[in-house]
């Protein structure tokens, strides 16, 4: 019989057993499950130079004391396994096999697999207005933005409950997947599969919520149509990826979706066609950002996505609120339609910033209108409705992250996550507790999006600037362009140029005594009521470099 090579527990029949799930205090579905969900755990063990240990892995199953755990399956993230118990326990006695599996000297580290919920309050009264675009106090101001660009040529991920086939929606849907790897919470019988359909979330006595359905709506919905609502970035591309069913979802499913929204691989999964620049989590759970967590993220950060998370609907601080609590996350509060920071959402120094949630508890047509199905348990028919919670606020922000990328595709995660409170608004009402940087603006958001600056050579071998954003140039702004000489580093940038022409070619710039010497050049946006982009990265020249090209 083979011995085990990664653990020293004691060799068991064929299984092996670690796994947990920690329902959430903010919503506590599993509470009304007909059937208790299993727990689990996510175990990191370190790297070996044994090619069999994935095959050791799944072939034998080991016990701490008297608790069994079954392995799962492999993670996207290097060496991380999902594990269940075979019988479920008391937090205390979950604590102490935790601990007791970190004694291993193969085990690098061990994680709660915890059960994610959606931050939404759903209500299902229907009016037919979006405050939350247009009102002063506590819109967007995304009508204005929408005059330049509407998220042309952008993928945002929506991990989430799935999507109805909603027809103010699914002409904005691209193939994505079901990541719930447990049958029962998936509800289809089969666990992971490519189809991201919302088969219903319905828990106990709790109807469905159709939760996926409405944050895609918030984002992406289709517009210009003469029939519903609008998105904030009505013409990308949603890319739904299932990760809450029944009671919600696991950490470890969460995890392997941010991978693969991201445009990272998963074993057993297809490649993903549509890789992300956008990625939403309307999701949460209380506790720390684990490693697994954090490694997701960071992952699709280096892939050059922007994950937004909803901050929570605790009224308490987000720092006990996961992912909300993750570095590199654009973490989102939720303001009342009069501007207040919402009664019911989390706070603090974690905040970056602060969208429309909504509160149907004053009346019905002060929630965030979108997308829903009027199903109870499984998908019925095409509806809207007015929900609240921080849920409801983060797809603004991702939708306003997808206009900055379709403005300016090579725009990074901390450029989104700057502009985005650069250019928040104070709250106009009363926020206690700390809300970022204040109410997203999608106008002002666009405005501080820097051109892209290329240096070319023309035929006649003269130097040419050109700058360039993805759309057309308002009729209210300009371009401006300066030099500085390389020599007088430090020194004052020197006006070259100013107007509504993007391509510059040397003889046409008042510049004085341009020689061989090199200089530096950089430009921007100046539109009007002193708005101004962010100034482009510097191009640097020097008449021996260009000459030498030609």
């Amino acid at each position: 019989m083979k011995i085990l090579k990664i653990a020293t527990f004691p060799l068991i029949k064929k299984t092996i057993v670690f796994g947990v799930i920690v329902t959430s205090a903010l919503l506590n579905f599993a509470a009304n499950a007909e059937v208790p969900i299993a727990q689990q755990l996510i175990i990191q063990i370190k790297d070996s130079a044994d090619a069999s240990i994935e095959r050791d892995v799944q072939e034998f199953e080991f016990a701490v004391g008297q608790q069994e755990l079954s392995y799962v399956r492999s993670m996207a993230l290097p060496g991380k396994y999902v594990f269940k118990l075979n019988e479920n326990v008391s937090k205390g006695a979950l604590n102490k096999l935790i601990e007791q599996l970190k004694e291993n000297s193969s085990v690098v580290s061990v994680e709660y697999d915890a059960i994610m919920k959606h931050t939404s309050k759903p209500n299902d009264a229907r009016l037919n207005e979006q405050w939350h675009y247009h009102e002063e106090a506590g819109g967007i101001n995304a009508a204005k933005a929408w005059n330049t660009h509407n998220g042309d040529n952008v993928v945002v991920a929506v991990l989430d409950t799935g999507y109805t086939k909603h027809r103010d929606l699914i002409d904005n849907i691209v193939q994505g997947y079901d990541f719930i790897s447990d049958a029962f919470q998936a509800r289809d019988g089969d666990g992971r599969d490519n189809e991201a359909l919302d088969e219903g979330d319905w828990c106990g006595a709790r109807t469905s919520s159709w939760h996926g359905t409405h944050v895609a709506g918030t984002i992406g919905a289709v517009t210009d149509n003469e029939r519903g609502v609008a998105g904030v970035a009505y013409g990308v591309k949603i890319l739904p990826v299932r990760v809450l069913g029944r009671c919600g979802g696991f950490i470890s499913d969460v995890a392997d979706a941010i991978v693969w929204a991201a445009g990272g691989s998963v074993v057993g999964v297809p490649v993903n066609r549509h890789p992300a620049k956008v990625i939403n989590l309307s999701l949460g759970g209380s506790g720390r950002c684990g490693a697994t967590y954090q490694q997701a993220i960071n992952f699709a950060r280096a892939k050059g996505a922007t994950v937004v998370v909803s901050g929570g609907n605790g009224n308490t601080d987000v720092s006990v609120q996961r992912p909300a609590n993750c570095k590199g996350v654009v973490s989102v509060a939720a303001n009342s339609r009069e501007g207040n920071r919402a009664y019911y959402s989390n706070f603090g120094a974690g905040i970056d910033v602060t969208a429309p949630g909504g509160e149907t508890e004053i009346t019905a047509d002060y929630g965030v209108l979108s997308t829903l199905n009027n199903g109870m348990t499984t998908p019925g028919g095409d509806t809207y409705g007015f929900y609240q919670g921080t849920s409801m606020a983060a797809p603004h922000v991702a939708g306003i992250a997808a206009l900055l990328y379709s403005k300016n595709a090579s725009i990074t995660p901390r450029e989104v996550e700057t502009i985005l409170k650069q250019t928040a608004r104070p709250i106009p009402g009363i926020c206690t507790g700390g809300c970022g940087a204040g109410i997203v603006d999608a106008q002002a958001a666009l405005y501080k999006v820097r051109p892209v600056l290329t240096k070319m050579v023309t035929s006649d071998n003269k130097m040419q600037l050109v700058m360039s954003i993805n759309g057309e140039l308002p009729d209210d702004a300009f371009y401006e362009l300066q030099y500085q000489r390389a020599y007088e580093i430090g020194s004052f940038w020197l006006p070259a140029y100013f107007g509504r022409n993007n391509s510059f070619v040397e003889p046409d710039m008042n510049v004085v005594d341009y020689d061989s010497m090199t200089y530096h050049w950089r430009a921007r946006i100046v539109y009007k009521k002193d708005h101004y982009s962010d100034w482009s990265a510097i191009e640097s020249y020097a008449r021996v470099d260009y000459a030498e090209e030609k």
